[in-house]
């Protein structure tokens, strides 16, 4: 409903119809009373004794409610932290005040998710990058917000594929990380198995693969065998529930970059369990350069989002060198 005005002067409030008036005594201070059933408010503006009463009729609409086909409006982006350090966890997080609830969000950024279907990105942040957010309904598009977050690189950049704590503790700062030393078997007919749940088998944490957790197994290809297999899967029952993650093969810990990084060899965000043969031959193979450290990264989280629907979803690793 559109703002009306009505101007009334002193001159024509004896005459209205609808105008009731009632006047203070003589001697008391002046002050007129009324009572105009069509008016919600009255202004006065002018300066005395020449001013103007206006009657203010209709309200501006009240905010489209909950469950509105109006399009988003006046949604924002606000990042976890910025600067942040290169390789900690960033959270971006987007809020419309206005409009009907978003149902779907397009993202732009490095390292982003393309979409989602809440209003969080979770990511490793991996360089300075402008996020955008689109959020949508049935209605339409809403406004595109967008933030800057300036990735710090301060203390050195881990050098890709050299190992060593050091390196994985730069690239996984400020993250939950847990380390596997795997060894790649030699020889032909051998496995080596890696279960989350075995004491002592991170280097550096407590068994257990908790939701939030990131695990990096650390391995070298072997400079005499050109074929073997890394396969991931979930242990099963209480503590192996099954959950999407994401999951990569890089030159770097933590490395979980979409698109992939310069380091990475392999990366998804959608897969729950992997058999990925390596080999410095082949065209279905993923090349590894032999006697080179690389490190298979794996995350509970799907587009953005959280997987693990308990406190812990854990799997084992099989190294496996068929011969």
């Amino acid at each position: 409903m559109s703002r009306t005005l009505k101007t009334l002067r002193a001159v024509l409030l004896v005459a209205a119809a609808q105008t009731a008036l009632s006047y203070a005594p003589v001697g008391a201070a002046a002050g007129i009373a009324l009572s105009i059933p069509t008016c919600d408010s009255f202004t006065l503006t002018g300066t005395a004794p020449n001013q103007v009463l206006t009657c203010v009729t209709g309200t501006p609409p009240p905010p489209p409610t909950p469950g509105s086909t109006a399009a988003p409006s006046g949604c924002t982006l606000t990042p976890s932290q910025t600067p942040v350090t290169a390789g900690a966890s960033l959270t971006l997080t987007a809020s419309c005040s206005g409009g009907g609830a978003p149902t779907s969000w397009s993202w732009t950024g490095a390292g982003a998710s393309q979409s989602t279907l809440g209003p969080s990105q979770f990511l490793f942040a991996s360089e300075t990058s402008t996020y955008t957010v689109t959020p949508s309904n049935s209605g339409g598009s809403g406004n595109t917000a967008s933030t800057t977050v300036t990735v710090s690189t301060s203390g050195g950049t881990p050098p890709p594929g050299t190992g060593g704590g050091a390196s994985i503790q730069q690239a996984c700062a400020g993250l939950s990380y847990k380390v596997i030393d795997a060894a790649v078997p030699v020889g032909g007919g051998a496995n080596n198995v890696y279960r989350t749940t075995s004491s002592g088998v991170f280097s550096n944490a407590s068994s257990g693969f908790n939701a939030n957790d990131v695990v990096v197994v650390r391995f070298t290809a072997p400079a005499g065998d050109g074929y073997f297999n890394i396969g991931m899967n979930e242990l099963g029952g209480t503590l192996g529930v099954a959950a999407y993650r994401t999951v990569s093969i890089s030159k770097d810990a933590c490395d979980f970059a979409l698109p992939r990084s310069a380091s990475s060899l392999w990366t998804s965000d959608d897969v729950m369990s992997f058999s990925l043969n390596l080999s410095t031959t082949g065209s279905q193979r993923t090349n590894l350069e032999p006697g080179l450290t690389y490190y298979l990264n794996i995350k509970n989280y799907q587009s953005g989002a959280p997987t693990c629907s308990s406190s812990q979803c854990n799997v084992f690793f099989t190294f496996a060198n068929p011969g």
